[in-house]
């Protein structure tokens, strides 16, 4: 959301851009100083996968899909498509079905490292007042030498390369900073202290949002506004829908080709 603009359902935003496409999001719960579930982002992954399956199950399966992913959303899917591209799995037409991502400052070789500290301040806080709190996504926002994130990065990259389908995939990251001050604003005094210095950085660093082989494009916003728009003329919002109607023409055709004429299934996430 951005001022009164909310850009997947405003009629003069996306929908206005891929109008044979049928957009849906999917909520997940991804905090981790409240109200966290305890829970792996293998769980997490195979969750969305069954609520897409039963929702395809129920409109048309043979639609192709374009999805749209934002930091730890991104993740998740990165994960997902990898459960999915198992030769024994029931989610595998969803791999089959998926044309196009754009993913918008996915933390795939971790985030800044003041950004996390500050994060693990909040849930060490956090957890120390009783709060439910997890530290399982967190840790894939530890640098690049984090075996957690690394493997997940050479995973999807590995599994991408190997498909005999090509997905069209581009990546967005942000080129303007973001003060991690604001993160621990709430926390007792002496916290700020322990980021080392560094109170604002790339949150996400072009080169832990880009993949190998994929279109890779900056914006000029902070982290926080990679997914949000102000409106029609919004610099950020012409890249990004103009980017996913390429995504939504592509698709279409191609399961055209395949199928007989089907409609866009398009995913936000």
């Amino acid at each position: 959301m951005s001022g009164e603009v909310y850009f997947l359902q405003d009629s003069n935003m996306l929908p206005s851009v891929v109008q044979n496409a049928c957009i849906f999001t999917y909520d997940w719960n991804a905090n981790f100083d409240k109200d966290a579930e305890v829970q792996t982002l293998a769980g997490h992954a195979v969750a969305l996968l069954n609520k897409l399956h039963n929702l395809r199950h129920k409109e048309d399966k043979f639609r192709p899909i374009v999805f749209v992913s934002s930091c730890f959303g991104g993740l998740l899917l990165a994960k997902a498509l990898i459960e999915a591209s198992y030769a024994y799995s029931k989610y595998l037409e969803i791999l089959m079905a998926t044309s196009g991502i754009v993913f918008l400052g996915t933390p795939f070789r971790g985030s800044h490292r003041s950004f996390y500290t500050a994060a693990e301040l909040r849930r060490v806080v956090a957890m120390s007042m009783g709060a439910e709190t997890s530290c399982e996504l967190l840790k894939y926002l530890q640098p690049s030498e984090d075996d957690r994130s690394e493997e997940l990065f050479q995973s999807f990259c590995r599994r991408i390369d190997q498909l005999p389908f090509t997905i069209r995939i581009v990546c967005f990251y942000e080129t303007r900073q973001t003060d991690f001050t604001k993160i621990i604003k709430d926390l007792p005094p002496g916290y700020k202290e322990q980021l080392g210095g560094e109170t604002s950085g790339i949150l996400v660093p072009a080169y832990s949002a880009s993949l190998p082989g994929a279109e890779s494009l900056g914006l000029s916003v902070r982290h926080g506004m990679l997914n949000k728009y102000a409106s029609p003329e919004d610099e950020s919002f012409i890249t990004v829908s103009t980017t996913l109607e390429d995504l939504a023409i592509g698709a279409q055709t191609e399961l055209e080709d395949k199928w007989g004429i089907v409609p866009l299934f398009l995913i936000i996430e």
